[in-house]
């Protein structure tokens, strides 16, 4: 819903504002998790007052966006503070009340945002009272750089074989320092993910051996084919270990959120208990194999799926 009238909009900048210095401010983050923790709750509070879901960004006034932006920020600095202790764990988001892809959502919305403000402000007067300060150099901090190099890397290598105009006859030497520069980033990569660095490194080796291989073609549905491919891999694997259904582990994979594997009873009912005691000098009995089949299955999906997803 979008609040019009400066009465109400001034009350929302109120409450977000007091909702927010109640615990916030850039010296707390300095301090420890008993600390951060409160702050980090408040600053939801206060991001949610400001939006109280992403989707309600688009529609806002200019003032409430700004106010939005400020809040955002706010809890942005905060949420990295939490990632940073050894304590934190991205299942706990659930039990605060938002989930790092409704953060990500928000995010995408805060970058529009950003663009939209700084686009008007020619417009306005410098002295507007209700203006809200936003620093317009801060950049986010709790936000995947994972993600955010991927992207980056996917450019960098697209860049390479199909270049863009007027820079086709590049020389060898420069070629080769740009393959360098790329491979430097999917190293810094590595240390967060390193099976999506293991599958650029791969890309790499090939485009180094043969420069025409993948000239004119997308590297992005290159790079996420290969990791669908890794998943298949996986998930076959698996099921032929556990005489699973292939369809109910892939559904499995491509829901599972927080630690859940929402059809859980499907696929228990759905593999062959027969197949795998006639396969085994030694199987398990029906209940231990249940259940060790199903912690393999999450173990699967964390150390697994997960970092390819």
């Amino acid at each position: 819903m979008t609040f019009q009238a400066p009465v109400l909009f001034k009350k929302c900048v109120d409450e977000a504002v007091k909702l927010y210095s109640a615990g916030g401010t850039k010296e707390a983050l300095l301090a420890e998790w008993d600390e951060i923790e409160p702050a980090f709750k408040k600053a939801l509070s206060a991001l949610r007052v400001s939006a109280g879901t992403p989707s309600e960004v688009p529609g806002m006034s200019l003032k409430e966006k700004e106010v939005f932006a400020k809040m955002f920020q706010n809890f942005d600095r905060l949420f990295a503070q939490m990632k940073s202790f050894t304590n934190y764990d991205d299942g706990m988001l659930a039990g605060y009340g938002i989930t790092q892809e409704e953060y990500e959502t928000y995010a995408g919305h805060y970058y529009n945002v950003l663009e939209e403000i700084r686009e008007s402000k020619p417009d306005q007067e410098s002295d507007d009272a209700e203006s809200v300060q936003i620093d317009s150099d801060y950049e986010l901090m709790a936000y995947s750089s994972t993600k955010i190099d991927y992207e980056y890397i996917i450019n960098l290598i697209q860049n390479i074989v199909t270049p863009e105009d007027g820079e086709e006859d590049i020389t060898p030497e420069e070629r080769r320092r740009k393959i360098d520069e790329i491979r430097q980033y999917v190293e810094e990569i590595r240390r967060d993910n390193p099976k999506i660095a293991d599958i650029m490194s791969g890309l790499i080796d090939e485009i180094e051996t043969d420069a025409e291989k993948y000239k004119g073609k997308s590297i992005l549905n290159i790079v996420e084919n290969m990791k669908q491919d890794c998943i298949d891999r996986v998930i076959t694997d698996f099921c032929l270990i556990w005489y699973a259904s292939k369809d109910d582990v892939m559904y499995a994979a491509s829901h599972y959120r927080n630690g859940e594997i929402p059809n859980e009873s499907r696929i228990k009912a759905t593999i062959d208990y027969t197949s795998y005691k006639k396969s085994r000098e030694k199987a398990l009995p029906k209940f231990k194999y249940y259940a060790q089949m199903m912690a393999e299955l999450r173990k699967m999906l964390d150390k697994e799926i997960k970092p390819l997803t």
